[in-house]
């Protein structure tokens, strides 16, 4: 086997490298030859239904639209000219029958003619090289043509890079680690007991986790990734359940086991045995048989406490407990040794069936004050744990985005009959917003370094602000434009950027305008307006300067201090693109390419392409909005409403 790649080199001996191979062209009439060449992209072996790729003249041909579409590019044929006309990566590229190709209107060579076999048009595989910069190797001996649009490429051939969708990478120090939380799997509920997950709708939601690549995890994986920050393989899902029902045993954990899964049991120590709990041999066959890992729930950690003089009741672990020998309430150092011993007891009664890794807090952390937050995170550190939090149901589960504690892993609490739409729909474990019981869509988010927030534009005229610490309910507030303006009221998509003095400006798209916000009120009119003629679909600041372009990727830079609007550049692509959310980081430009489905990695400053970003799975639609690092990108995915991770290299 001689492999060369392409370059000048390859066309001066693929000539003789074709005629070595025992490869045939059938006739214009066949379909299919046995010998014809082989078409492999990025490790994929095409399937050719119509024409087959064949040698001529000792070049290779291959079908066109079967390949360029392959490699993500829009084909078209035009009938009544003989024209097919390629769209991908700023680059347009037309073939006419007879005639010839051209690149962005300019004439390239063909070796060979264009052939139509079967009314599909044929071209040199050198073509593919030429069009896009792709790498080809030829495998004479093989009769196959491999064509790869990553590696291989130097220079200005590396200009698309297909990167991966990660689930899990934290984001500025926060667990995306996806963590479901049962109590019971049942067909019917027991009495006395929980409302369980329906045992129909349990087997349902794991056979499709299952068919959409979810790997589930270990307790210890769990606490490594969370507080040693050792990765995990993509789209892991932590499952867990909470109490020790004895159901868990005879219901759940035979479905998990159909499909190769563990969870991780939470069990009220002092409840073992009793009425519907699991007993301690049923403990020994989830572990043993199941290999689940059983964990502390605590020992009589779910009995109220009196808190105060008045009889007054609360959480065991959130509270200060009332001393009624003493009248006072417990100091911290004393409630510090009373949850500590509690935690003891259960860890040791768990021992020995396996190592405690984890706890989860019976009703989390709620009303639990900062100081005594603190103090349980010390607890955890003592005991060489980590601290889980419960998470409530529907339209009250919170989940944390940024904490300086390791211990707020937070879970998506699950009942009834809630299916796998419903569930990673609302909540796909990272950036997250509620609004009256449904997802908030923050479409156009932003990070605020100088107030260490997010502020998140709504594509309906609204705009909010959160902490990076926790995302709970929201009630976004409409951008009002200032009273003296005669533009109507934004009511359309919200693009904010944030200068270095804090200022923040905002895009509307109806008016279309740019106003700058009050920091301290949002449902303030906006002091400030600078009107635009076009739509400001992106909005991006190198911290003193504005810049906003429409979809076409014509970039105005805007003065605030005057308001005077000038073209600083142009994007490639042409009408061929279609910009629609981006994101400025120390000079790079990263903007989402609608038309094409791909990020464009753009020097701002000496306004040129560095290159394209792809990913798989190619159905995503991600928008860029925080760069990460040079190779991880906080994305919004327009395809499910979800935040994800782009990696690539």
């Amino acid at each position: 086997m001689r492999i060369i790649m392409i370059a000048a080199t390859l066309f001066l001996f693929l000539g003789t490298l074709v005629n070595e191979a025992r490869c045939e062209f059938g006739q214009h009439t066949q379909l299919a030859v046995a010998n014809a060449p082989k078409v492999v992209v990025d490790g994929r072996s095409l399937v050719f239904n119509d024409a087959q790729p064949g040698i001529q003249n000792g070049r290779v041909l291959v079908p066109m639209r079967a390949v360029f579409e392959e490699l993500g590019s829009r084909v078209e044929w035009d009938q009544a000219t003989s024209t097919v006309t390629a769209t991908k990566a700023g680059a347009e590229i037309r073939l006419i029958i007879g005639r010839g190709a051209y690149k962005n209107g300019s004439p390239v060579h063909l070796d060979v003619s264009a052939q139509l076999v079967n009314g599909r048009v044929l071209v040199p595989l050198r073509f593919v090289s030429e069009a896009f910069g792709y790498s080809v190797d030829w495998d004479a001996e093989g009769c196959v043509a491999v064509i790869t649009t990553v590696s291989g490429q130097t220079g200005s051939q590396k200009n698309k890079v297909p990167g991966q969708v990660n689930f899990t990478k934290p984001i500025m120090g926060n667990s995306r680690l996806p963590v479901l939380m049962f109590h019971s799997v049942n067909s019917l509920k027991p009495e006395g007991g929980l409302t369980p997950h329906w045992e129909s709708s349990f087997r349902q939601l794991m056979e499709r986790m299952h068919r959409e690549g979810y790997m589930t995890i270990t307790a210890k994986q769990a606490y490594d990734f969370n507080i040693k920050g050792w990765q995990l393989p993509a789209k892991s899902v932590w499952i867990t359940f909470d109490d020790g029902w004895a159901d868990n045993l005879t219901h759940a954990a035979p479905i998990l086991a159909e499909y190769g899964y563990i969870a991780t049991v939470f069990v009220e120590t002092v409840k073992i045995g009793g009425y519907l709990r699991l007993t301690a041999e049923q403990i020994s066959i989830l572990r043993d048989r199941y290999s689940w890992d059983i964990q502390p729930h605590g020992h009589v950690g779910h009995s109220p406490v009196r808190i105060d003089s008045q009889g007054g009741i609360g959480s065991f672990y959130n509270n200060l407990k009332w001393l009624p020998e003493l009248q006072r309430v417990e100091t911290m150092e004393e409630r510090h040794a009373r949850v500590k011993a509690d935690l003891e007891e259960s860890i040791s009664v768990l021992g020995q069936y396996n190592k405690s890794f984890c706890f989860a807090y019976p009703a989390s952390e709620h009303g639990a004050t900062e100081e005594i937050r603190a103090d349980n995170d010390l607890l955890m550190d003592e005991l060489g744990i980590m601290g889980v939090n419960v998470g409530k149901t529907g339209a009250e589960q919170i989940v944390p985005l940024n904490t300086t504690s390791r211990h707020k892993i937070c879970r998506l609490g699950i009942q009834g009959d809630r299916s796998y739409d419903q569930i990673f729909n609302m909540h796909y474990f990272g950036l997250f917003v509620l609004f009256n019981d449904n997802s908030y869509l923050t479409k156009h988010p932003v990070y605020d370094p100088v107030n260490e927030r997010f502020i998140s534009g709504s594509v309906d005229g609204k705009i909010t602000t959160f902490g990076k610490d926790w995302i709970m309910k929201l009630k976004p507030t409409p951008v009002k434009k200032p009273p003296s303006s005669p533009r109507p009221e934004p009511a359309s998509n919200i693009v904010p950027t944030v200068l270095s003095n804090g200022d923040i400006w905002v895009g509307s798209v109806s008016g279309p305008s740019l106003y700058k916000l009050n920091l301290k009120d949002l449902s303030r009119p906006a002091s400030r307006e600078i009107p635009l003629d076009f739509k400001p679909y992106n909005v991006v600041s190198d911290g003193e300067k504005i810049y906003a372009f429409d979809t076409d990727g014509v970039v105005r830079r805007i003065e605030t201090s005057t308001g005077a609007v000038s073209t600083y550049c142009t994007l490639p692509g042409g009408t061929s693109v279609s910009y629609s959310g981006s994101v400025l980081a120390e000079g790079v430009l990263y903007a989402y390419d609608l038309k094409q489905n791909q990020i464009l990695k753009y020097d701002f400053t000496n306004k040129k392409l560095i290159k394209y970003i792809t990913w798989k799975p190619r159905d995503y639609q991600l928008q860029p909005w925080l760069v990460l690092d040079g190779k991880s990108i906080l994305t919004f995915c327009n395809k499910n409403w979800r935040h994800v991770v782009l990696e690539y290299e």
